[in-house]
C-alpha cells in the first residue's frame, strides 16, 4: 500500500537550472527557470518566469526582477535543464536583486498536487450530473 502513495506524496526533488511549468495567477500556465537548488523554511523554490516566447525566438528570455516562489509538488517537470543559464540568474540577482516576488500556490496540470487531488490542474467542479 505505501508504494501506491509515493507518487502522490512527493515529486522529485527540484534542481538549479531545471525548466519548469507552474500556474500563474490569471495569465495560466507559464514556464520559468529554478534558481538555487536549496528551498526555503516553507519548502518553495526561486524560479524566474520566462516571457512568452516570439516566433522563431531560440533562447528564451526571461523576467530578471522577478522571483515566483514555488512548492516543487505545484509545478510539472519539462526534463528541460539550463543550470549554465540558472547561474547567470543567481549572479545577476547577487548584482541587483529582484524587485518583485510574488508566490504561486496553485498547482499547474500535471504537477503532483493536481495529480493528487483529481484537479488536472483546474478547480473541481461541484454539483450537478455527470
Amino acid at each position: 500500500m505505501s508504494s501506491l502513495l509515493l507518487p502522490a506524496l512527493g515529486s522529485s526533488p527540484l534542481s538549479h537550472g531545471d525548466i519548469v511549468r507552474y500556474h500563474a495567477g490569471s495569465a495560466g500556465q507559464q514556464h520559468g527557470i529554478i534558481v538555487g537548488s536549496t528551498p526555503d523554511n516553507e519548502g518553495n523554490h526561486n524560479l524566474t518566469p520566462f516571457l512568452p516566447p516570439k516566433p522563431q525566438q531560440k533562447t528564451p528570455e526571461y523576467i530578471s526582477d522577478t522571483v515566483v516562489k514555488v512548492h516543487p509538488n505545484n509545478v510539472a517537470p519539462t526534463r528541460i535543464s539550463n543550470p549554465k543559464l540558472a547561474s547567470q540568474i543567481a549572479n545577476q540577482h547577487k548584482q541587483n536583486p529582484p524587485s518583485e516576488v510574488t508566490r504561486s500556490t496553485f498547482p499547474v496540470k500535471g504537477s503532483p498536487n493536481a495529480q493528487g487531488r483529481g484537479l488536472r490542474g483546474s478547480p473541481r467542479k461541484t454539483g450537478g450530473r455527470m
